[in-house]
């Protein structure tokens, strides 16, 4: 269509012969020289596009701070919108989940996926603190022997039920969201040598108020796991 537009501008070739050679109907070609229906094809966005640009840089900014919202959050704001403007769309009185899809499809910037909840304190760490830390261990592991030097580590092995899928930025390495509340109370600690002996698991699960056999601190029951045996 663009170079059929561009021929038409040559006074010696006619629009007849212009659609023959691009097989170009007639009328859409004439539409286009006189800009005539300029609309997308198909049908058209309940919001003008304006509006769903800076939708979009909100919701990139919302994701940029760790607090990326949800496709409830999304549809909320669209019908406040409406509200507030009075103004109605035909077929559209109730903001659904394929309107959403349709418009994150429409801004590839856009990607929806799981996210990881984290708490507040995790996000405070800057690199400046963890050049610090390395800097400060260098001077406090000077003639330490390495069977003393051990590293801890803990992960968790259930699923998050507060997990849910969020609005980022596309490319994004961590999905993460800042809430008050993150994971589960069930996690397993693993420790080893700087010389390379592991140590036996350590599994920490909440068990207040029930009893169970291990040590106790804070309402957490601390176990030991044998593996191999």
């Amino acid at each position: 269509m663009l170079y059929a537009l561009q021929d038409c501008r040559h006074e010696d070739v006619s629009i007849a012969d212009i659609t023959k050679n691009y097989n170009i109907p007639f009328r859409t070609l004439w539409n286009k020289m006189k800009g005539h229906h300029t609309k997308s094809v198909g049908g058209q966005t309940a919001l003008s596009a304006k509006v769903e640009e800076e939708l979009v840089n909100h919701l990139l900014v919302c994701s940029d701070y760790a607090m990326s919202l949800e496709k409830r959050d999304v549809k909320l704001i669209v019908h406040q919108h409406l509200w507030n403007r009075g103004q109605t769309v035909s077929n559209f009185k109730v903001v659904g989940d394929d309107w959403v899809s349709s418009f994150i499809k429409r801004y590839e910037v856009l990607s929806h996926r799981m996210c990881q909840n984290i708490k507040r304190a995790r996000v405070g760490v800057n690199p400046d603190e963890v050049k610090k830390y390395f800097d400060n261990l260098n001077t406090s592991l000077e003639g330490v022997p390495v069977d003393n030097i051990l590293n801890y580590d803990e992960t968790y092995l259930t699923d998050e039920p507060g997990m849910k899928k969020c609005l980022f930025r596309r490319g994004v390495k961590y999905s993460e969201r800042v809430m008050n509340y993150s994971k589960g109370n069930i996690s397993v600690m693993f420790a080893g040598s700087a010389e390379g002996e592991m140590l036996p698991p350590c599994a920490m699960e909440g068990q207040k108020g029930q009893e169970s056999v291990g040590a106790k601190v804070g309402g957490w029951t601390v176990k030991t796991l044998k593996i191999g045996s």
